[in-house]
């Protein structure tokens, strides 16, 4: 039998590393595979399989009898790759949302209704596919809210929001969506959304579509460039835990928000099965949902499963079964604190160049508190190239967020690539 994750970046890394972790731990002789991985993955364990090719996919899991399907990014997940399979292999389970529930991600406008109709707290927001409308609409609303988020509906790997400082800087951003069409059909409708103060989390949540376990919270650094500077990416780093985001807390987001989402799906037809990303701004008045999204976090995930003492695995196959949540062990996460730091290729993320060696960078060994996880990474001939913006995560571990700092930038910084460049700040003074 085997587990076949989708994907090859840095999130995949890690989920391949912690299920292969899990089985050893539950002394089961399942394989993990990757499709198509990247080079901190085994070479025996990867298939050159592309992740949104469902008929090569499907392929794949009959040759390889594949029981536990665990697709990493969304856009397999939004093109309904859960009903693609299971309606042609029962046997298989897949660990995602259907194609209908999928548009909590997929479509922003979608995610607000959602949100409203449970009476979750979410920014207002207005929405259009006109740019004359928008350019309207942008004076209107900076006016009243002394800002404006613009955002294109779609996916756009993270890079189709702009918070705006400017009526102008709105505009431009709105025209780059509708007419310009930089992010092609996902900007064909923006939305525009207030500007919230506070700080941002992320919670990652495993449901059977009734019940949730919440993992352990992180904070993704997006933006990319020192003190939040610069252009929204992909990701630049991650910390877990979060200051001030405990247990109690956990349990109001579990309780207003997690839950009554998952009601409301429910309750229109579409349950939702999977993991669940909250996007959450932790305002004055309480957390309220920035985004949802459909799969784990990248590099969140990175932070987040090296704290996880838990079975992934276990909760995995819970949540493929109905009400299977209800029965699993309450959840152990360490008390070490994690920091995750992203090594980018130059260029990145508007043009990245890539196809330059990398030095110096192990594979995914724990070693001194310090976990490698690959991401945009090939070899070649024995050596190590670079083959994506995002080429690498290093994952400090320690007792203090200090002591995970100082372990992951040491690390991150003795490694060698023509244009290597990350973040200095990442968890900076917690």
């Amino acid at each position: 039998m085997s587990i076949l994750i989708l994907g090859s970046g840095g999130r995949e890394h890690a989920l391949y590393w912690k299920l292969r972790s899990d089985l050893v731990h539950h002394n089961l002789g399942w394989r993990v595979l990757v499709a198509p991985g990247n080079a901190g993955i085994p070479d025996e364990d990867r298939r050159n399989v592309d992740p949104t090719n469902f008929r090569a996919v499907l392929e794949l899991c009959q040759h390889e009898r594949v029981r536990l399907l665990v697709p990493g990014p969304e856009a397999p997940i939004i093109w309904g790759i859960s009903d693609f399979l299971t309606d042609r292999m029962p046997e298989i389970q897949v660990f995602a949302p259907s194609f209908a529930a999928a548009r909590l991600e997929g479509s922003k406008v979608f995610c607000k209704q959602i949100c409203q109709a449970a009476g979750v707290p979410t920014p207002p927001y207005r929405q259009t596919r006109e740019m004359d409308e928008a350019g309207s609409l942008i004076v209107e609303l900076f006016n009243k809210w002394g800002g404006v988020v613009v955002k294109a509906n779609g996916i756009c790997a993270g890079r189709g929001v702009k918070v705006a400082s400017s009526i102008d800087e709105a505009v431009a951003w709105a025209h780059a969506c509708l007419v310009e069409r930089r992010f092609g059909d996902a900007g064909e409708v923006v939305v525009l959304e207030e500007p919230l103060v506070g700080e941002e989390c992320s919670v990652t949540l495993i449901t059977d579509g009734e019940h949730a376990v919440m993992l352990p919270p992180a904070r993704d650094y997006k933006r990319a460039y020192n003190g939040d500077g610069g252009e929204n990416t992909g990701g630049m780093g991650a910390n877990s835990p979060v200051p001030g985001v405990g247990a109690g807390l956990l349990t109001d987001i579990k309780e207003n928000i997690a839950l009554p989402i998952l009601d409301q799906m429910r309750r229109i037809g579409t349950p939702y099965r999977g993991v669940m990303y909250l996007g959450l701004m932790l305002a004055e008045g309480g957390p309220q949902v920035l985004e949802i999204n459909c799969r784990f976090g990248d590099p969140e995930t990175q932070a987040i499963l090296p704290r996880l003492d838990s079975s992934l695995f276990e909760l995995i196959e819970a949540a493929c079964l109905t009400d299977g949540l209800s029965k699993v062990p309450a959840l152990i996460v360490s008390d070490s604190v994690a920091v995750g730091v992203v090594g980018a290729a130059a260029g990145y993320p508007e043009a990245p160049d890539i196809g330059y060696e990398i030095e110096n960078l192990k594979n995914d060994v724990v070693l001194n508190g310090r976990i490698i996880f690959h991401a945009g990474t090939e070899k070649s001939d024995g050596r190590l190239y670079s083959t994506g913006g995002r080429i690498f995560s290093v994952v400090g571990l320690g007792n203090s967020f200090r002591e995970a700092r100082d372990r992951a930038y040491e690390r991150i910084s003795s490694v060698a690539s023509c244009g290597l460049w990350y973040r200095s700040d990442i968890a900076q003074g917690l």
